[in-house]
């Protein structure tokens, strides 16, 4: 961590959440944190305690539904289905 430039971390627990961000910033103040919340809440006190950066996934999902919408017609629908089952499989052979 002394050493790290950017720190990534998905744990969905606040608890464990803050007790990283606080190690990572007490240990190396130059890294970057990068953190998941759950709740809108979450972001913002998050932020107030000094993550760089707050992945928040109901708003990411939503970014990626209007992507598809937009950039996909009908027909290409089911290709996306099948290509996404395909990676979620891939996903569950890896104990994802």
């Amino acid at each position: 961590i002394d050493k790290a430039l950017l720190v990534i971390s998905t744990v969905p627990g606040m608890e464990d959440t803050l007790y990283l961000l606080e190690q990572v910033k007490k240990i190396n103040p130059r890294a970057m944190v990068f953190v998941t919340a759950n709740h809108l809440h979450e972001v913002f006190y998050l932020y107030s305690q000094g993550a760089d950066y707050v992945v928040f996934p109901h708003v990411m999902a939503a970014k990626d539904v209007v992507n598809v919408l937009a950039t996909h017609k009908e027909k290409n629908i089911a290709n996306l289905r099948k290509t996404q089952l395909k990676q979620l499989k891939n996903l569950r052979l890896f104990g994802q």
